[in-house]
């Protein structure tokens, strides 16, 4: 019994940041209307793709029969994943705020440059006074928004479809999904899969160019995910018997754990969380690496740049 609160509590400090109900996504349009750089990028991805195709292939077909359901898009458990739902109905595949939070209650905050010496409202973003901006990006995440250099959380948030560990998510309807062959991927990896197709870094000075994560952000990003990794694989021990459910999160939270512990002795913070893999001591980690280079301890771990997704 001790052992089964635990792993509540657990799944509760991994999930809870990330949940949002359908009310709380202004979708991405809204986003396009500042980010249309971000946006075109997402346009060429296979999370905006999906929307339009995902349903009609035949195993998704298969799986949404063994559900007892006709359609993925009326399936309130689909849904969670493979579309982005704006007033209770799916309307595009997984986009902005699957990774970066539900925005309603930061989206106001997030667009307001402050105002300027005449106090006019400042409309552009290269006009805004530096410390209205960190105060600015400071409240918007306090309202739920997971900014890119949050990468436990990022990565955490990428998890709970990757790693099938989303709680809203049902061991009858695991059992369902991996009985008819819905896949699960033991191996995501966030370098992996963010620094390829998804990549959308447009950033000063160089706003025009999609710009490549520099060593030591990718050391950074690569521990955030080890942890959200194994911190997922944790939350849902004993979720599912299923042998394949099993099977993965055992594999995921082993590999991460060896992972990790490679780099321990460089960063000595990750003994508190491996013993504890809550997002308090994750978040203790990020603190700690925010100004180090960590790029040769993890050097021989990052993907090979051609392995990209």
């Amino acid at each position: 019994m001790l052992k089964k609160i635990f792993l509540l509590s657990l799944l509760h400090w991994i999930i809870m940041p990330f949940n949002a109900t359908a009310m709380d996504i202004v979708g991405p349009k809204e986003c396009q209307e500042c980010h249309e750089r971000e946006y075109d990028v997402w346009k060429t991805t296979p999370h905006f793709k999906s929307y339009k195709k995902v349903h009609r292939e035949k195993k998704a077909k298969t799986i949404i029969k063994a559900l007892g359901e006709k359609s993925m898009k009326r399936n309130k458990e689909c849904v969670l994943c493979h579309y982005t739902v704006i007033k209770n109905k799916p309307k595009a595949g997984p986009s902005c705020e699957s990774c970066h939070g539900s925005a309603s209650g930061w989206k106001e905050i997030h667009n307001d440059y402050g105002k300027n010496a005449a106090g006019e409202r400042i409309k552009k973003a290269d006009q805004e006074d530096p410390t209205h901006k960190a105060k600015r990006l400071k409240d918007a995440e306090a309202g739920g928004m997971i900014a890119s250099r949050m990468v436990y959380d990022i990565a955490s948030s990428c998890m709970r479809c990757h790693g099938l560990i989303n709680p809203e998510l049902s061991a009858d309807t695991l059992k369902a999904m991996l009985d008819n062959e819905h896949p699960i991927e033991k191996d995501f990896e966030i370098v992996k899969y963010s620094q390829g197709k998804v990549r959308h870094r447009f950033v000063p000075p160089n706003i025009n160019d999609n710009s490549k994560l520099e060593p030591a952000g990718l050391a950074r990003l690569y521990i955030g995910g080890q942890m959200a990794a194994y911190a997922a694989a944790k939350s849902v021990e004993g979720k599912s018997t299923h042998p394949k459910f099993v099977e993965n999160q055992q594999y995921r939270s082993k590999k991460a754990m060896k992972n990790l512990q490679q780099i321990e002795k460089t960063l000595p913070e990750l003994s508190a969380f491996l013993k504890l893999p809550s997002s308090e001591n994750a978040h203790k980690v990020v603190a700690t690496m925010k100004d180090k280079d960590l790029s040769t301890a993890v050097s021989s771990l990052l993907p090979k740049e051609s392995d990209y997704k």
